[in-house]
């Protein structure tokens, strides 16, 4: 019975998000594609579910998300991959064969940059001697040294945002996505970071700020694997670099002060260089993948139509074993960094996730209702056939009784009953 009710509630659902796509076959750069159709966000294509069974089995169209920024990212470890000093184009030849599987090494000005660059491209990058290589974590040979030892810095750069971690010695650097950040609430903190955003925690809460804010600090791990190391006040790029001295980093979480700096960083790039996105469909299946490519190449556009309720739905599949070229990137559904226009004169569809939830509330309420009559009514009817047996059983035992006398009456008479 409650198998039967939460299917209903499934299915009605389902008739609430579903909708249709279709493509407008014009190929237009990504600012003039939001002004032909309902374009639909990335978010719309992953918490929706609609028909794109009737699309080409093979398309790259616009969407109307852009990348905005990175992913937050801090400093992983060190990788014993030795890199002789060479020249730049060297040195991109010589990552590119240690992580043939990833997307190419390019020239980068910062590690807030690279990481930018990097976001969807890997799990992990290295910037080394300002070349950038998006890695995946699987290509790893050996194991990481999990304390900055690789990182070597010009104390007279140390209040140089531009110039944190861009001094390295032999081994690879390696820095992480911290993807679980990509769920947290992050509010506005000091400042007004233009490009470059540092993360705290201000009493308790997590906040990104201009990273030229002053914030108090304290270093942990180290040679000596001190469990709290040097602490100090000052911008988060003076707070990494004396933490680097002792080859320690900044905390990653608690500390005993109420406002202080966390080690991660994350850049915001300006809009005119943003990445615009494009779903793509490869082949016959479901499967469904993203691109990041510069807003100024032309492609078909994906619409989407509300009103359509011709089209039978069909459940979206995402892939996981995206490739990547080196003029774009492809991801599967999982970056959170991603912003949305509205069409002008078009109303904004949205997966509405507290509408949703209401009326899952009140489905559920009307199954409980269903089900409890249901009970109630059995339980009427287990009632009703208890008295009637009740009652029937005492009319047999008084049938009986009645036989019994009329015996007893008539072998007194002398009556025999054989």
């Amino acid at each position: 019975m409650w198998c039967l009710a939460l299917q209903l509630i499934f299915v009605l659902n389902a008739d609430i998000v579903s909708a249709y796509f279709f493509i407008n076959p014009s190929e237009v750069t990504w600012k003039d594609a939001q002004k032909l159709c309902n374009v639909p966000t990335i978010g719309d294509i992953i918490y929706t579910k609609r028909d794109f069974t009737e699309l080409p089995e093979i398309f790259t169209a616009w969407t109307s998300s852009r990348n905005t920024t990175s992913d937050w990212t801090s400093f992983y470890g060190c990788l014993d991959a030795s890199v002789n000093m060479v020249t730049i184009n060297e040195t991109k030849r010589t990552l590119n064969k240690y992580f043939p599987d990833s997307t190419h090494a390019v020239e980068s000005e910062t590690v807030f940059k690279c990481a930018y660059f990097c976001t969807t491209k890997g799990d992990i990058f290295t910037f080394f001697r300002h070349v950038c290589k998006c890695i995946y974590e699987t290509e790893l040979k050996s194991q990481l040294v999990k304390i900055p030892v690789c990182i070597f810095w010009d104390s007279t750069k140390q209040e140089n945002v531009d110039d944190v971690y861009s001094i390295s010695r032999r081994s690879l650097p390696i820095f992480k996505f911290e993807t679980d950040l990509q769920t947290k609430i992050i509010q506005k903190g000091d400042g007004k970071p233009d490009k470059y955003h540092c993360l705290a925690k201000t009493n308790g809460t997590l906040t990104a700020n201009d990273c030229t804010s002053k914030k108090k600090f304290t270093c942990e791990g180290g040679k000596q694997h001190y469990t709290v190391g040097y602490s100090g006040y000052g911008t988060w790029t003076n707070a990494t670099y004396k933490c680097l001295v002792d080859y320690e980093s900044l905390l990653k979480n608690q500390s005993i002060y109420s406002d202080y700096w966390l080690r991660y960083f994350m850049y915001e790039e300006d809009k005119e260089n943003q990445q615009c996105v494009a779903i793509r469909k490869n082949g016959t299946s479901l499967s469904l993948t993203y691109q990041f490519r510069p807003c100024s190449d032309r492609w078909p556009v994906l619409c989407k139509d509300e009103h359509d309720s011709s089209h039978i739905s069909t459940p979206l599949f995402v892939n996981h074993e995206s490739q990547f070229s080196t003029d774009s990137t492809e991801s599967t559904f999982t970056s959170t960094n991603l912003s949305d226009v509205q069409r002008p004169g078009v109303k904004k569809d949205t997966f509405v996730v507290g509408e949703i939830v209401v009326v899952n509330v009140v489905l559920f309420g009307l199954c409980i209702l269903f089900v409890s009559m249901i009970k109630l009514r059995n339980h009427l009817n287990m009632q009703l056939c208890q008295t009637a047996n009740q009652k029937l059983r005492r009319k047999t035992i008084h049938g009986n009784h009645i036989v019994q006398r009329d015996e007893n009456s008539q072998r007194d008479n002398g009556v025999s009953l054989i």
